[in-house]
């Protein structure tokens, strides 16, 4: 009676033991998962934060690009207008001649 307890505590401490290799080697995958995860979220902050600026400077640059297109479309308006009158000058000279 005595061996069947001992054997059944020694099963017993086997299938633990088992369990606790199981138990220790599932931390480890979950360790190097984490590292893992961790490297992943620290290159993901680095290209988000390098891709906020970028796209800071790209919306400042449109705004200047913006401003610029206005003002060359005022040039462009004046020069119309100005050509208008050469135009318009020349019609009436070679009709008064």
């Amino acid at each position: 009676m005595v061996i069947l307890v001992i054997f059944i505590n020694l099963f017993i401490s086997i299938i633990f033991f088992y369990l606790a290799i199981q138990i220790w080697l599932l931390k480890q995958k979950l360790v190097l998962i984490t590292n893992s995860l961790n490297s992943y979220q620290i290159i993901i902050n680095e290209i988000l934060y390098t891709s906020i600026a970028s796209i800071y400077t790209g919306k400042e640059q449109i705004h200047n690009l913006r401003y610029k297109n206005q003002i060359l479309q005022l040039q462009i308006q004046k020069l119309r207008q100005i050509l208008d009158l050469i135009i318009l000058g020349r019609n009436i000279l070679q009709k008064s001649i």
